[in-house]
C-alpha cells in the first residue's frame, strides 16, 4: 500500500482517482490547490505526487514546476506532471526544468499500478514515465 497525493483542477478525476487508489489497497489525499497540496506533502508525507498540468494555469509553469518538484517539501517524494493533452511546449518546459515524469489522461489503473510499481515500490527515483491516451 502507498500513500499519494493528488493535485489536479477537476474534481470528478480527483473522485476517480481516489475510487481507484482505494480499490488497488493505496491511501490517496487530493486537492485542487497548488498551496494545499505543499501543505499536504509536508503533512501527510505521501511516498508519490501526481500534480495537474491544468492547475497551472495563475503560475508561470517554469515557476511551478521548479518550486513544486524541488521544493524541501517534497524533495525525496517523486512527482509525475500529469496532463490531457501534451504539446512539444509542455514537454520541453518539463524536461527543461530537470523533470523527466509525465503521465497522459485519462489515468488508467494500469498506469496508477505501474506509476506505485515504478516509483514507490522499486524506488526508481527519474524513469519516464508516458502512457498514450486510450480511446
Amino acid at each position: 500500500m502507498a500513500k499519494l497525493l493528488f493535485l489536479d483542477d477537476d474534481v470528478s478525476t480527483l473522485q476517480l482517482m481516489k475510487m481507484a487508489a482505494t480499490v488497488l489497497g493505496h491511501e490517496i489525499v487530493t486537492t485542487t490547490c497548488v498551496s494545499e497540496a505543499l501543505q499536504l506533502a509536508e503533512s501527510q508525507k505521501p511516498q508519490l505526487i501526481f500534480a495537474d498540468l491544468g492547475c497551472l494555469q495563475d503560475l508561470d509553469g517554469n515557476l511551478f514546476i521548479h518550486q513544486f518538484c524541488h521544493s524541501a517539501t517534497v524533495e525525496g517524494i517523486p512527482v509525475i506532471i500529469v496532463s490531457a493533452g501534451w504539446s512539444g511546449a509542455d514537454e520541453f518546459r518539463i524536461e527543461k526544468n530537470g523533470h523527466k515524469r509525465f503521465l497522459t489522461k485519462p489515468i488508467t489503473m494500469e498506469h496508477l499500478t505501474q506509476a506505485v510499481e515504478d516509483y514507490v515500490d522499486q524506488h526508481v527515483s527519474d524513469r519516464t514515465i508516458s502512457f498514450a491516451s486510450q480511446g
